[in-house]
């Protein structure tokens, strides 16, 4: 499953529709009286039928013998280009699919030992081995969150449990929280008022020039501008990059919070509809939460 925990065994009168607005009560309550569910077995061959369309079957077969290239999916040349050329300031050479992922998952756990870890070094913002870089194959599905727990648990049998192997299972937490945010809230993710309601007086500005700026990275905050420009080149940037940059739009250049929202959509690897916007809308403070 795309969670840890199944949404029909919430501890919530109503589901993921009743889930708290804040994580840690929605933490507590999870971890107490909910089990990880176990990831489904690798499906042996011509078990998994195809769905049934009013496509002819002999078409639908070729569609299936070919990956589409970016150019049939209407990229231009040089667009396919840039996406292909790994810009080595990055953390990592991401690479999609399942086979790159569980790659990564056995190399940073098995292969580097680092889940121990993890607590330690997971706020660093330089070079691929500070935190798991699991988020784009877990955004795209190419590997589940259940398998990751599982593999963490694994670890704490065979080597050691501390707070680092518990750490990386708390973040795959926080997003099955915003799954479930999402869900109970719907559209309110995505409205200037967030969560909040209509009746919120927060007052926002927007100035094209200062939001080109802080994309660019011509804020003239180094810390501000070294993030935007590594997203910018590269796709990717730390979890600590992006409660700043996010804090710095939102908070003091008091710039609308959708448009960052929006910008990390269409430029992160690892864009998720409901971590995205749930962590923006949360930064922004606007889901009546603590504001970091």
């Amino acid at each position: 499953g795309s969670t840890l925990y199944d949404p029909d065994d919430l501890p919530f009168p109503n589901g993921a529709y009743d889930v708290p607005n804040v994580f840690t009560p929605f933490r507590n309550k999870v971890e107490k009286n909910c089990k990880i569910g176990a990831p489904l077995p690798v499906p042996t061959k011509r078990k998994l039928q195809l769905v049934t369309t009013n496509t002819d079957s002999s078409k639908l077969a070729s569609y299936l013998e070919r990956m589409p290239t970016l150019k049939d999916l209407g990229y231009t040349d040089e667009q396919v280009e840039e996406a292909e050329t790994y810009d080595d300031r990055g953390v990592m050479n991401f690479r999609g699919g399942e086979t790159a992922a569980l790659a990564r998952v056995q190399d940073y756990i098995w292969d580097k030992d680092l889940l121990k870890v993890y607590f330690d070094t997971r706020n660093g913002m330089i070079g691929p081995d500070y935190s798991t870089k699991l988020a784009p194959w877990l955004a795209h599905g190419n590997v589940s969150p259940r398998y990751v727990a599982h593999q963490c648990q694994k670890y704490e049998r065979e080597r050691v449990e501390n707070k680092s192997t518990y750490w990386v299972v708390f973040e795959l937490l926080w997003r099955d929280f915003f799954k479930f945010f999402a869900m109970k809230h719907g559209d309110n993710i995505f409205f200037q008022s967030g969560t909040t309601g209509s009746d919120n007086d927060k007052k926002w500005g927007f100035d094209p020039r200062h939001f080109q700026a802080w994309k660019e990275g011509r804020t003239g905050y180094p810390l501000v501008d070294a993030n935007m420009r590594e997203l910018k080149a590269t796709g990717f940037m730390s979890n600590r990059g992006r409660q700043n940059v996010c804090s710095f739009l939102a908070l003091d250049m008091n710039t609308d919070w959708r448009h960052g929202a929006d910008y990390f959509e269409s430029t992160l690897l690892d864009y998720d509809v409901h971590s995205n916007w749930g962590n923006w809308c949360s930064g922004a403070g606007m889901t009546g939460g603590r504001i970091n």
